[in-house]
């Protein structure tokens, strides 16, 4: 029997599929991994460069360049591996989609979903998660090198951290759209602008428990870098699933209604 709402769907594919579950989200944090490894090693150099400043001020000036040559290198050798990571969001983003609609899906479903030009596009998704990244980090590492203080830097500390989330919201709406519409690219960016904007703060919940592992980073050490590894594991699909069912209602709210009525609810039956 079908279920009848979609936090239902949430408790029976949890309930019946965790092992599926299990190993889509082992297969996407394998495509994390160089990702994991990059940020690892140049976040330890990007430490010893401070250190040197917390030893000896009267060189500031040489570490906030330091600093800022690293961060910016660190961040263009990130592009590779969010380049994979988005293959691996790709691959867990179909998946989900697909066993959230109570659609026959298998483990090898991750891999076909790159099949024609697919992957060319999961590339290009993570790397433009990628670049708001390459801003997060110049900013969270910038300014305790500058001279803001205070309110100017609380601006832009939000200013960074709201940018990350819009564009990974964005980035969701793309996936999700290359999954079930076909789509001409400019149709894909324009009607997931316009899904972000609406859907915002609704959307905060889901994107904040995803990226709630990274707040580890802030203890700046190897083994809570290492951490962020394994705890994904947990919360990526206790984030992406539910992000997936509301991206879901969005599109039946807003486009199945009325040009796709066979899509609405889909996966479960209302009473």
């Amino acid at each position: 029997m079908l279920p009848h709402n979609r936090p239902e769907v949430f408790s029976t594919v949890f309930r019946n599929r965790l092992g599926y579950i299990c190993s889509i989200s082992a297969l996407a944090i394998l495509f994390f991994i160089p990702l994991a490894a990059i940020a690892i090693y140049f976040r330890s150099g990007i430490r010893e460069i401070y250190a040197t400043l917390l030893e000896d001020e009267s060189n500031k000036l040489d570490v906030i360049q330091a600093v800022f040559g690293a961060t910016n290198f660190k961040c263009l050798i990130e592009l590779i591996g969010f380049a994979i990571a988005g293959l691996g969001l790709g691959g867990a983003f179909s998946c989900f989609s697909k066993l959230t609609l109570n659609e026959i899906v298998f483990v090898s479903d991750f891999f076909t979903s790159f099949k024609k030009i697919n992957w060319l596009k999961f590339v290009f998704f993570g790397l433009f998660l990628g670049v708001s990244f390459w801003i997060f980090s110049f900013t969270f590492n910038g300014i305790p090198c500058s001279d803001l203080s205070g309110f100017p830097a609380m601006i832009c500390y939000g200013f960074c951290i709201t940018q990350l989330l819009l564009v990974f919201v964005f980035v969701a709406y793309l996936y999700m759209q290359n999954n079930v519409y076909t789509l001409q690219t400019k149709y894909l960016f324009s009607n997931a602008f316009k899904f972000t904007i609406k859907t915002f703060f609704q959307s905060l919940g889901f994107i904040s428990i995803i990226l709630l592992p990274y707040a580890l980073v802030l203890f700046e050490n190897v083994l809570t870098d290492i951490a962020v590894v394994f705890v994904m594991f947990f919360f990526l699909p206790l984030g992406l699933i539910p992000l997936v069912l509301f991206i879901q209602s969005r599109f039946d709210k807003y486009i199945n209604k009325d040009l796709y009525p066979d899509f609405v609810d889909k996966g479960f039956k209302r009473n």
